[in-house]
């Protein structure tokens, strides 16, 4: 579903990480490009728990499962037809179908974890992300395959290249400022030992805020 644009005013330090409203840093490995499969459940188990309910659900499902969708294993998909997928067939928990990091048979079930909906905007502005993330956190695309992103430890990112292709899904879980620096601050799915225990802070001045393309395409599901 396309979604309506309304800017509202924001809060420029807002972490959902603090409300416990994000779920754990996962890791897809090396061997397995399904970025699209650990940020779609990233999305849901945040649609779960700001329900209240904590849940955390099977990547290798939807790795599994969607081809009839649009994606295509390990070797790349979209979170978008992972939601599709979601609005009918329950995603089983992550410890009744296990991630290998391989592309599996398909093994669905009557009993899991669905969503009602989900919300696409593309081609969005970076101040419409900032009104998202004052309801909640957000699934976008990036360039996350530029060198900058690829060996980042800590810090906050202000250099991601000549960004000019959307390859990477993360979740955008909050934004700082402190003073004439501001910041995106975004899961990524490469382990804790990535990162910044796991997460990166992208520069919200360099681009107009979009480095990395971090703004062009922003999805949420709903329960």
């Amino acid at each position: 579903m396309i979604g309506a644009i309304n800017i509202i005013k924001t809060n420029r330090n807002i972490d959902w990480r603090t409300s416990g409203k994000v779920s754990g840093v996962k890791n897809q490995g090396s061997a397995c490009n399904s970025c699209y499969a650990f940020v779609a459940t990233a999305d849901i188990e945040t649609s779960y728990l700001l329900a209240s309910q904590k849940v955390t659900l099977s990547e290798q499902q939807i790795i599994d499962c969607t081809s009839s969708y649009g994606n295509n294993g390990c070797t790349n998909g979209f979170y978008g037809y992972a939601f599709e997928y979601a609005k009918t067939h329950p995603l089983a928990s992550s410890s009744d179908y296990p991630y290998t990091g391989t592309s599996q048979s398909c093994k669905e079930s009557s009993q899991g974890y669905k969503i009602s909906s989900y919300l696409a905007y593309k081609g969005t502005s970076c101040s419409f992300l900032e009104s998202m993330l004052q309801m909640r956190p957000v699934s976008v695309s990036v360039d996350g395959v530029n060198f900058y992103w690829q060996f980042y430890r800590r810090g906050v990112l202000s250099n991601c290249g000549r960004s000019n292709k959307l390859n990477h899904g993360v979740q955008v879980v909050g934004m700082g400022q402190e003073g004439n620096s501001s910041w995106w601050i975004a899961k990524n799915s490469w382990g804790t030992e990535w990162g910044e225990n796991g997460y990166i802070r992208l520069d919200n001045t360099v681009n107009q805020g979009n480095i990395c393309l971090v703004c062009s395409y922003i999805y949420h599901s709903q329960l």
